[in-house]
């Protein structure tokens, strides 16, 4: 509850004043990739494993400010990597996110393409396979250009980052040596965006 009321908080300071302003949906489809989770002194590190995810969004852009909300989903699966040894279960996770999100025009090239900084806190929703769900949350950034495909239509590419708590609990080690890490995921998406 506490992680609620200080992102909206977030949202809040960061909401510009009323100008021109005009709502938009957007589409996502991209790469995402994660380290840390679970590490031991054989070199053994698991974690959820590479996979694709899907999101959607609304937001409301203010000159060249946007804030919005998005949700992504992905069935990340487990994977392990040591010195000798990789496997990846594709059924053992999914993950549904929740990130509100503010965005600043950083540079403008001409009149149609522009390069973004994003930034927010996000609340991901792990579902373990047979398990009930564990909710992390963290903070992400990253970049996005973009440019116009058609008369409200804007394509773009994604570059973002994401640290958050580790998916995976103390019951789940096995093994004196393994410890818990932070996880890190990057992601690189192509996205569209709807303005109405």
């Amino acid at each position: 509850m506490r992680f609620l009321r200080c992102s909206v908080l977030f949202v809040l300071a960061c909401w510009p004043r009323p100008a021109s302003a005009q709502w938009g949906l957007s589409a996502e489809i991209g790469t995402l990739r994660f380290s840390g989770g679970t590490a031991d002194t054989s070199g053994l590190s698991v974690h959820p494993y590479r996979s694709t995810g899907l999101g959607i969004g609304v937001d409301r852009e203010f000159g060249g400010t946007r804030i919005g909300l998005e949700v992504r989903y992905a069935k990340t699966g487990l994977g392990g990597e040591g010195r000798d040894v990789a496997f990846v279960d594709y059924e053992a996770l999914s993950m549904i996110e929740i990130a509100p999100l503010v965005s600043l025009r950083a540079a403008r090239f001409g009149q149609d393409l522009s390069l973004r900084f994003e930034a927010g806190p996000v609340i991901d929703i792990w579902r373990p396979s047979g398990e009930d769900p564990r909710v992390r949350t963290g903070g992400r950034a990253g970049v996005m250009m973009d440019w116009p495909l058609a008369r409200r239509l804007r394509g773009a590419v994604r570059v973002s980052a994401a640290l958050l708590p580790t998916v995976f609990e103390e019951r789940d080690l096995e093994g004196e040596s393994a410890e818990l890490r932070p996880m890190w995921r990057t992601s690189v998406a192509l996205a569209a965006r709807y303005r109405l």
